[in-house]
């Protein structure tokens, strides 16, 4: 898979048109949940990024940048004409869509360096722990006014982020994970960055993961 042309930019957006169309057995489910109940097709798809940025992680702009990916996805979007023929688009995305967890080890903590592979492993598990409950919670809690993505960002080092992002199976297919894949690494990149890696986790919680690997 191929990812799209780098951009220095962390606000950088796709055109919708960019996005993948959801099939016709996705549009009729979503339809019906628009009308109704979401807890219809209550599957949800957690699949975790990590990021390695040379210039340095910022979790609010990486945070900044998932969401307005995401928010291009047809699920998230509302096209309406208004009477003079202007057309107008509504995201709807919650406030809280993305929270930013620091899991790096303390200051100081007896046995651990912020650049050792034992504090980033030691990040890493807490991070998934963390994710593996959300993603567990997530189906029972599931109803009409659940939203349909969210989004945690794990700070795991200084130059590392794991970015979890927990969809609803409506939205997330093989083929949208995997160029939200490529957009998130082309949105975040900033130019003095050497290399921008994005490896998905292993499977979380039982649930089905997609397999990404980015290296720009």
């Amino acid at each position: 898979t191929t990812s799209p042309a780098a951009s220095s930019s962390v606000d950088a957006v796709v055109a919708p048109d960019d996005y993948h169309r959801l099939s016709d057995q996705q549009s009729d489910l979503l339809a019906l949940l628009e009308v109704s109940d979401r807890a219809s097709a209550a599957l949800m798809l957690p699949v975790a990024y990590s990021v390695r940025d040379a210039a340095g992680i910022r979790p609010d702009h990486l945070a900044t940048a998932v969401r307005r990916l995401v928010a291009y996805h047809p699920a998230f979007r509302t096209t309406f004409r208004h009477d003079r023929q202007i057309i107008a688009e509504t995201v709807h995305l919650p406030d809280d869509f993305a929270r930013v967890l620091d899991v790096r080890a303390a200051p100081g903590t007896r046995g651990t360096h912020a650049t050792s592979l034992g504090a980033r492993t030691a990040a890493l598990d807490r991070a998934r722990a963390i994710a593996t409950r959300e993603a567990a919670a997530a189906l029972p809690t599931l109803d009409a006014a659940a939203p349909l993505a969210r989004c945690i960002i794990f700070h795991v080092s200084t130059d590392e982020a794991v970015v979890f992002l927990l969809l609803h199976s409506l939205i997330a297919d093989t083929a949208a994970l995997r160029l939200l894949g490529g957009q998130l690494a082309t949105a975040y990149r900033h130019p003095e960055a050497s290399t921008l890696a994005l490896v998905a986790e292993s499977s979380l919680a039982g649930f089905t993961t997609v397999d990404l690997a980015y290296v720009q």
